[in-house]
């Protein structure tokens, strides 16, 4: 892997996964789950161009603060599967792990929130697939999630321990979230693909299981030129490099 100039750990590591890789007698999907949508937007349409075509993207819209045209949704729709983020993406939580959907609020406001925000993406976009429910901040209290079956929203992407598929849920957890790791090592390409690297070799079973196989996730309206030059080249290296 002297293309990324990673050192000798780095390298094995590389190697490892590559021969896990070569065993396994498909090419495993990857996924983009895109956060924070509520409209077109420049930055949205910058991070567009930096898709390659045979990837898949799960737009997690925030039906509270959707804003778009009917002409859009349904480009929208033909790009992308279309995932429900909260309802105004806002903070209840009174502790420091941020939650819209903590253990104190009560269980008929978020059945009404849960039930408006099913309805506003049904009557905004033409579906054409399931519809992911992505809690911000990847939480949401257990209470819940039972009412998440009652309204058919039967995947759930988040992060952690799996608590849902107790209650009948798929549970699709990201692999990858690029803004906070580019954030980590300050930009240097080198060490975002070592720590890719390392964490799809930590997660590959669950990966290989997951129809949507690895599944990174972004935020397009926090990246820049560079966050989007370097995210582009992540998706070129794992699709020539790992075959992903």
């Amino acid at each position: 892997m002297s293309s990324t100039g990673s050192n000798d750990k780095s390298n094995l590591e590389y190697n490892d996964l590559k021969d896990k890789l070569n065993k396994i007698e498909y090419k495993i999907p990857l996924t983009i789950r895109d956060d924070d949508f509520t409209k077109k937007s420049v930055k949205f349409d910058q991070f567009c161009r930096s898709l390659r075509p045979d990837l898949n993207l799960i737009l997690a819209v925030i039906p509270g603060k959707i804003s778009i045209t009917s002409t859009e949704a349904e480009e929208l729709s033909r790009l992308a599967q279309i995932g429900m983020h909260g309802f105004m993406h806002f903070n209840h939580s009174i502790s420091l792990d941020k939650s819209e959907y903590p253990s104190t609020r009560s269980l008929d406001n978020v059945l009404l929130e849960l039930y408006l925000s099913k309805k506003i993406i049904t009557d905004c976009f033409p579906i054409r697939n399931s519809i992911p429910f992505i809690p911000p901040w990847n939480l949401i209290d257990e209470k819940f999630i039972p009412t998440l079956k009652e309204l058919n929203l039967e995947e759930i992407h988040a992060a952690g321990k799996d608590i849902y598929t107790n209650y009948g849920l798929k549970y699709y957890p990201y692999n990858f979230n690029f803004t906070s790791i580019y954030n980590k090592f300050d930009g240097i390409f080198e060490k975002i693909i070592q720590s890719y690297i390392s964490i799809i070799n930590k997660n590959l079973n669950q990966i290989v299981e997951s129809p949507h196989g690895v599944i990174i996730n972004t935020h397009h309206l926090m990246m820049d030129n560079d966050q989007r030059k370097k995210f582009k080249a992540l998706t070129e290296f794992s699709r020539n490099y790992l075959l992903i």
